[in-house]
């Protein structure tokens, strides 16, 4: 498999864990709407973004300072890497 391939590839599952955070953040409020009918709702989003918002930010942190380097790449490593293929 060519490299550049491969990056690609891999940058789209990357992308597809915002996708994921989205719908873990969207299940986590539609839980606390069936337990919690009679708080406000914005209450219950503030409680459900709490809950699990720190777990996913890091998670999309870690994901984003992995890809620094590859960014950063220049000269001879980008070349060897396929970037500029």
């Amino acid at each position: 498999m060519a490299s550049t391939e491969l990056a690609t590839r891999t940058l789209a599952r990357s992308l597809s864990a915002g996708t994921d955070a989205a719908i873990v953040m969207l299940e986590n409020l539609h839980k606390h709407m069936e337990h919690e009918p009679d708080r406000p709702h914005w209450e219950r989003v503030l409680a459900a973004a709490r809950e699990v918002g720190p777990a996913l930010f890091m998670s999309l942190l870690i994901i984003t300072i992995s890809f620094v380097p590859v960014f950063t790449l220049e000269d001879q490593e980008a070349a060897c890497s396929g970037r500029w293929r």
